[in-house]
């Protein structure tokens, strides 16, 4: 058989290479058509969760960066961190689950609530500013000067909305026994 020249590829290998690209660009349509459903299924809280997600990732980043700097690297821990995430991520689904339930409800019984979704956007709000805590708390055990109203503020801010979500829940059940 004869080789071919420089510059040229032979027929058999350009057909794989053609597969490869069109491969490539199957990829890219369908993540592009997935990120635009899942933003157009998820209304207002597509934004929250992408930032939660990143803060996520920087949360992970900047603690594994602390255990190396602290010499406490652990791969159980590690993984512990990521079972973590996992479960934070189930928290704001169920959030979701609970936000469609009473949009259905209330459409069920002829109250319009729009785009409602308040359990699912605190959920993320708080995790998200966990995130930030755990994020600066790194930042510190890595050895980088962080100010202090930083952290003072951001775990002010967790705790307006976890008490915004306990004053619900509490109103809520204030109304059920009323109705009693």
């Amino acid at each position: 058989m004869v080789a071919p020249e420089r510059g040229y590829i032979r027929m058999k290998n350009y057909n794989k290479i053609g597969a490869l690209i069109k491969m490539k660009e199957v990829f890219k349509v369908a993540t592009a058509s997935l990120l635009a459903g899942l933003a157009m299924y998820l209304h207002s809280l597509f934004v929250p969760l992408a930032i939660f997600v990143t803060m996520m990732f920087l949360d992970y980043s900047t603690g594994l960066t602390a255990a190396w700097v602290t010499r406490s690297l652990s791969s159980h821990i590690g993984v512990l961190g990521i079972v973590k995430k996992c479960a934070r991520l189930i928290i704001v689904v169920v959030g979701i689950a609970v936000d469609w339930t009473v949009t259905i409800f209330a459409d069920g019984l002829g109250v319009s609530v729009g785009n409602f979704a308040y359990f699912s956007l605190l959920i993320i709000i708080w995790l998200t500013l966990n995130e930030c805590i755990s994020i600066v708390e790194n930042i510190e055990k890595i050895g980088v000067p962080v100010p202090t109203f930083i952290l003072k503020a951001v775990k002010r801010l967790a705790n307006k909305a976890e008490s915004s979500g306990d004053k619900f829940a509490e109103d809520k059940k204030e109304n059920e026994d009323n109705a009693l």
